[in-house]
């Protein structure tokens, strides 16, 4: 699919101590490859985006916990509560065969094993659980496909293709 030069990491969600660290919830499900940043930028309400070193990166549970630079109190961080935070793209490690970042299956189009032509994969929803994929048909509906491996049964990324084999019934739901 087409470069994506930043990638919308998360959002800034909770303080976390008195030293100025904060919870970021992401949509990923491994926080392994963001360790190594150094860098982000922040998007706050209406203001520019502002580039920000990275003093710290690890993880507690699902969220990634951040220190910024020059960031050093719970006061000094509160004001970077419900702020975007976007990574570049060109910074993140290859994963391995097989495996890919959410943002590169954006736009495929998805397709069922038959070869019906269901849509574009718009979004990625996170749920807890297993992810839900929001495809969109040309007709405007939305159709939610977990992706589950016995459901999402191939990505081929070099032809923007995804094929499903959604249960009896699934696609249906959406008529509802």
């Amino acid at each position: 699919m087409s470069a994506v030069p930043e990638l919308l990491l998360g959002w800034v969600k909770r303080l976390r101590g008195v030293k100025g660290e904060l919870a970021v919830a992401t949509r990923s499900q491994d926080l392994t490859p963001y360790l190594a940043l150094r860098e982000a930028r922040f998007v706050r309400g209406d203001a520019p985006p502002e580039l920000r070193t990275l003093e710290s990166v690890r993880t507690h549970g699902s969220r990634l916990l951040i220190r910024l630079e020059g960031v050093d109190s719970a006061a000094a961080a509160a004001p970077w509560l419900g702020a975007e935070m976007w990574v570049d793209t060109a910074v993140l490690p290859a994963l391995e065969p097989g495996a890919y970042y959410a943002y590169q299956l954006l736009g495929m189009e998805v397709v069922c094993q038959d070869g019906e032509r269901l849509g574009r994969l718009s979004d990625i929803r996170t749920t807890g659980g297993c992810d839900l994929w929001v495809v969109l048909t040309p007709g405007g509906v939305e159709h939610l496909i977990p992706a589950a491996l016995a459901i999402c049964t191939s990505v081929d990324r070099q032809k923007g293709l995804i094929t499903v084999n959604p249960p009896v019934g699934l696609l249906e739901l959406n008529a509802i």
